[in-house]
């Protein structure tokens, strides 16, 4: 095959993945709108640890060191609640990838009787002055060629978090990580 037909090749082939996991985000977007939640008690110590060797086995060449404090447990709905893990742990890993020593911590602090429950890494952070377009569908704060993302995952997080009757927030500094 001519190089020139091999990389247009590569490019469908890139913009075809990309719109499958954009499908992907987008139903999954609808569906936490519209599902039943049935609640339970969750093992949240048990469920993030699972959440954090899943995602790393798609980073199998970086060391992450990982601190993960004692977490409470929740009545939450299970495949939500694993969502949202899912969502944070694999944007934290994502946003630190670039750095030397990739460094995130999972904990809780009790707010006004409510279990805040965060994450917190040392990656490339945001600027603060844009942090209410972080839960909102298709916003991003970086460049696809910086980093890869439908930009769906955060309002799925925010979608499943109220359905529980809590809410999400962001705190980050440009260059000094988020959480």
């Amino acid at each position: 095959m001519d190089p020139e037909a091999l990389r247009s090749l590569k490019i469908v082939h890139k913009n075809v993945v990309y719109m499958n996991h954009l499908i992907q985000d987008l139903l999954s977007f609808h569906k936490v709108s519209k599902i039943d939640l049935p609640i339970r008690l969750i093992e949240m110590d048990k469920m993030v640890q699972d959440v954090i060797a899943t995602v790393l086995q798609n980073y199998p060449k970086k060391n992450y060191l990982f601190q993960v404090d004692e977490l409470p447990n929740a009545l939450a709905n299970g495949a939500a609640l694993k969502q949202v893990w899912m969502n944070l742990i694999s944007n934290a890993v994502k946003y630190s990838s670039t750095r030397e020593t990739p460094f995130i911590k999972i904990g809780f602090e009790e707010m006004d009787g409510f279990n805040n429950y965060f994450i917190e890494d040392n990656g490339v952070g945001f600027n603060k002055a844009y942090s209410n377009k972080l839960f909102k569908v298709f916003q991003r704060l970086h460049t696809q060629e910086e980093f890869e993302g439908t930009g769906v995952g955060l309002a799925i997080v925010s979608k499943i978090v109220q359905r529980h009757g809590g809410q999400v927030f962001a705190e980050g500094e440009v260059n000094k990580g988020s959480k």
